[in-house]
């Protein structure tokens, strides 16, 4: 992976892998029934997936929660727990749990301290 910042992985690897597989932005927020205009906004970047609405855009897609997040650059791969140290499995599970908001706040306390 390259040094870019974690949060513009998403937004552009849900582009590319929808344009991939041929929905546009409203087919693919009907298959994943979600709002008409979401697909949009988590491809601008205004908005975050929740993991729940990045499970089932990995699911629709074909690809893996990991690859969408930046955290492997390969579509397929799942990254197992054991490969993570304890900074990375307690960032890996805060996300399940809590999303980018929770990911942030604990980037944020690791930074203060």
């Amino acid at each position: 992976m390259s040094d870019k910042s974690e949060n513009s992985y998403f937004p552009e690897r849900l582009r590319a892998i929808r344009e991939k597989r041929g929905y546009s932005q409203h087919e693919l927020a009907r298959l994943c029934e979600f709002g008409a205009n979401q697909i949009s906004r988590y491809e601008t970047g205004t908005h975050d997936p929740s993991a729940t609405a990045l499970k089932t855009l990995a699911h629709i897609l074909g690809v893996s929660m990991d690859y969408l997040a930046g955290i492997t650059d390969n579509p397929d791969a799942h990254i197992l727990t054991s490969d993570l140290n304890v900074y990375e499995r307690e960032m890996v599970e805060t996300y399940r749990r809590e999303g980018w908001p929770g990911v942030f706040r604990l980037g944020a306390e690791r930074i203060s301290k």
